[in-house]
């Protein structure tokens, strides 16, 4: 009803509706960190709008990522001043939701101490330390170099092993996800060599039987390592590394299981070199 304040009065029948109280039922993780994925279940979400128009946790706004009436789902974007705090919810009717007090808690940001080695190629091992990984969550689901996701190989929440994928030369940041969405972040804290090669016609001869002495020539075959301490040919160990440096690879031709039968070498033979830093595969 609306009083015009001289008697006059204008009635509509049925024309509000008051909406059930919304309740937060369950916050899932309840503490995290940015890049946290989280999910705030409950009744009445939306207080009578249609969709949640802002977040905030602990006095920080998150990123919306979906909204209904029962589910929020939103992003952790920062960490504020409060550890602990409240979650506001917001419908685009302005209708306010609000947890109970100290319902979601910040975590200690991930960080990335160390990386080594920080640089590396296609095939690289790569050990990175730091704190806080798993950021609330159970393991570290990815590794990116410079944009390229590498295979983890061990993973906890302070030492992460990774193998590098191949990526174009160049510098770039190293990214840790956890299950949870956390992540770490590290600017400009991997570079990709120019991967090694071997040229065209740089295999001789490309015949071969053990004990056959064999010259790879090419660029960049140590894969930025110091020396070559193991080398394999078809997967046949070699008997002998004679000599090696970047351009060049001097060696004798291990023996191909019980008996030393001539094998043809074709000319982009692929080489796996393992390093005393680096663990890399040149081609």
């Amino acid at each position: 009803m609306l009083d015009a304040g001289n008697g006059a009065t204008v009635e509509r029948a049925d024309g509000w509706t008051y909406t059930e109280p919304a309740n937060v039922t369950d916050i899932s993780p309840a503490k995290g960190q940015i890049g946290t994925r989280v999910i705030v279940t409950g009744t009445d979400l939306l207080a009578g709008g249609s969709k949640i128009a802002s977040a905030k946790f602990a006095g920080v706004e998150a990123t919306i990522t979906s909204s209904n009436n029962t589910h929020l789902e939103a992003v952790i974007a920062a960490k504020g001043d409060d550890t602990t705090g409240t979650i506001v919810m917001v419908s685009d009717t302005g209708g306010v939701v609000t947890s109970d007090d100290d319902a979601w808690e910040y975590l200690d940001a991930s960080s990335i101490g160390d990386v080594d080695p920080t640089s590396g190629q296609i095939g690289t091992n790569v050990t990175i330390t730091g704190s806080a990984f798993y950021g609330g969550g159970e393991k570290v689901v990815s590794v990116t170099l410079n944009g390229e996701e590498a295979t983890i190989l061990e993973e906890s929440d302070d030492t992460i092993v990774v193998v590098a994928a191949r990526g174009d030369a160049g510098e770039g940041h190293i990214v840790v996800t956890s299950d949870t969405g956390a992540y770490a972040y590290a600017e400009n804290a991997w570079t990709y060599i120019e991967e090694g090669t071997a040229d065209d016609n740089g295999i001789s001869p490309t015949v071969v039987q053990f004990n056959t002495i064999l010259t790879i020539e090419g660029a960049n075959l140590l894969g930025d390592g110091t020396e070559a301490t193991s080398i394999t040919i078809a997967g046949v160990a070699v008997a002998e590394i004679i000599s090696a440096d970047n351009d060049k690879i001097v060696l004798r031709v291990g023996e191909k299981g019980d008996d030393r039968r001539r094998a043809s070498v074709p000319p982009r033979v692929i080489v796996s070199i393992s390093l005393p830093d680096a663990n890399n595969r040149s081609p």
